[in-house]
């Protein structure tokens, strides 16, 4: 209920009233309902606007780095949060009460998000695009307003992160290269993977929770080589909720593809986190994540 339902409410079950009380919680009502139409602003986070020749997309990119990052002239690890709109504000405060319990260093936190007033619909749409690493005609044909930007276009939002993206960030903030980490969840998982399987020097750490590996009847899985993953240090930590159903076993299988191919280098964490759902999973999927990807040996 809103600020000012609950004033009038009041009003109409006060008997006597007061004009000039009456004028006076009215401009309080109107100056609630004002604030609740306002944008909410993350305390020392910024946005810029990147345009994609890649994509055909402007992203706004949500930044949050260290308090004191101006003054201590130090690199920081960076963390890309992919599906900004919807938890930019939550990656970040975990990262922050991680950091604060030294179970995580200071980070560049950021966000990718789509740029304007995307409504729901065409926001799915355009990740269903841009996080599918091949096409599939038969979810396109079947959810055509789901999928009405087509899919399959992993690869060019792949080079909008290598050539666009990270440059940018390398460029404007004291972002130490050599130490990033991917976040992505569902689609975003699934274009985790994708990353992880062809494009593993990107990053360095990789956040995956309840990839759809499902797509394209797992097409993600019949092109996995083991040979793909090149002999740098990787850490990976991967959950699905025991209530995804058939999830759970997709991403079973592609555990036992990662350590089958035997590097040393790469180092897998995966969980199957109990009563969780593919909604319920983010706040124990994200700080499991986290803590292991960055805990200390």
């Amino acid at each position: 209920m809103t600020a000012r339902v609950i004033i009038f409410a009041f009003l109409l079950l006060t008997s006597c009233v007061k004009r000039a009380d009456y004028d006076r919680l009215k401009s309080t009502s109107d100056s609630l309902a004002a604030k609740n139409n306002a944008n909410i602003v993350i305390e020392g986070s910024q946005v810029y606007q990147l345009s994609s020749k890649y994509t055909g997309q402007t992203y706004d990119l949500y930044i949050s780095c260290p308090i004191n990052f101006k003054q201590t002239g130090k690199r920081y690890p960076l963390l890309v949060a992919l599906d900004a709109e919807v938890n930019f504000g939550a990656v970040d405060y975990i990262s922050h009460r991680l950091t604060k319990d030294k179970m995580a260093p200071e980070l560049v936190v950021v966000g990718i998000a789509y740029h304007g007033a995307t409504d729901e619909d065409t926001y799915y749409s355009i990740r269903a695009k841009d996080f599918t690493p091949s096409e599939d005609k038969e979810q396109e044909n079947r959810r055509k307003n789901a999928y009405r930007y087509g899919s399959g276009g992993a690869e060019n939002f792949v080079k909008f992160l290598s050539m666009e993206a990270l440059p940018f960030l390398e460029k404007n903030f004291p972002i130490e290269m050599n130490d990033r980490a991917l976040y992505g969840h569902s689609f975003g998982g699934l274009f985790g993977a994708h990353v992880l399987i062809n494009h593993p020097s990107l990053f360095d750490r990789y956040l995956i929770l309840s990839p759809s590996l499902w797509w394209n009847q797992n097409a993600i899985m019949k092109t996995f080589k083991a040979d793909s993953l090149i002999a740098k240090k990787i850490r990976v930590y991967v959950a699905t909720g025991s209530l995804e159903d058939t999830m759970v076993g997709d991403q079973m299988r592609m555990v036992n593809h990662l350590k089958q191919t035997g590097l040393k280098t790469l180092s897998v964490k995966s969980e199957i986190l109990e009563n969780e759902t593919h909604r319920s999973i983010f706040g124990r999927g994200f700080t499991n994540g986290m803590r292991y990807l960055f805990e200390s040996k």
